[in-house]
C-alpha cells in the first residue's frame, strides 16, 4: 500500500518539479538528520535533473533529430514557395502595360491570396509541430516518471526532487545517471507525430 502511494506521488507531482512524500508523522529531530544527511527513517533524499535526462538520453536525442529534420522541411518548403512567389511578382509586372487595368487588379488580387494563403500554411505547419513536439516531449517526461518511480520503490526514495528546484545539495543525491542508464534500457526513441503538409 505504501508503495502504491509513493507511486500515485510520484506521477501527480513530477510535471510541477516535486516529487513528494509526507513526512510529517516524523519528529524533529528525524527531520533534522534527514536534511542533514539526505537519509531518514523513512528513506533517502534524492534529485534529479530533468532537462538533462531529456537531452542526454536516447530518446530525447532521437527526438530532437526529428523536430529538426521536420524544421528543415518546413523551411525548405517555404524557400520554395517563396521563390514561386517572387517569379509570379515579377511575371504580374513584367506583363501590367500590356494589361487591361481591370485585369490586372485582378490579377493582383489573386496573388495577394496566394502570399496569404501560403503564410498561412507556414504558420499551421510551425504550429503542428511545435504541438507534437510538446506532446512528444510530455511522452518522454511520462517515462522518466515510470523510472523514477521504480527507483523510488527499489531504493526507498522518500523525496525525490529536481535539480531545477534546488540550490545545493551533496553530489551523492544526485541520481540523474542512474535515471540515465535506467530510461536508455527502457526507451531509446519517442515517435515524433509529422507536421501536417500540403
Amino acid at each position: 500500500m505504501k508503495t502504491r502511494v509513493l507511486k500515485i506521488a510520484v506521477v501527480l507531482l513530477i510535471m510541477a518539479g516535486l516529487f513528494y512524500v509526507s513526512t510529517s508523522h516524523m519528529t524533529k529531530a528525524q527531520k533534522e538528520q534527514e536534511m542533514a544527511t539526505g537519509v531518514g527513517e523513512t528513506g533517502k533524499l534524492v534529485i534529479v535533473d530533468i532537462q538533462r535526462v531529456l537531452a542526454e538520453s536516447k530518446a530525447g536525442k532521437n527526438l530532437q533529430k526529428q523536430v529538426t529534420e521536420q524544421q528543415e522541411k518546413i523551411d525548405a518548403d517555404a524557400a520554395k514557395k517563396d521563390k514561386t512567389l517572387k517569379s509570379k511578382r515579377d511575371e504580374l509586372v513584367k506583363k501590367q502595360a500590356d494589361m487591361k487595368k481591370e485585369d490586372f487588379i485582378e490579377a493582383g488580387n489573386k496573388f495577394q491570396q496566394d502570399i496569404i494563403t501560403a503564410r498561412n500554411e507556414l504558420t499551421e505547419k510551425s504550429t503542428a509541430l511545435k504541438q507534437s513536439t510538446a506532446q512528444a516531449v510530455q511522452k518522454l517526461r511520462l517515462e522518466i516518471v515510470k523510472v523514477v518511480s521504480d527507483m523510488a520503490s527499489e531504493n526507498g526514495y522518500a523525496l525525490v526532487m529536481t535539480k531545477q528546484n534546488v540550490i545545493l545539495a551533496q553530489k551523492e543525491m544526485d541520481i540523474s545517471d542512474d535515471v540515465l542508464e535506467s530510461l536508455n534500457k527502457s526507451i531509446s526513441s519517442i515517435k515524433l507525430e509529422p507536421a501536417n503538409s500540403n
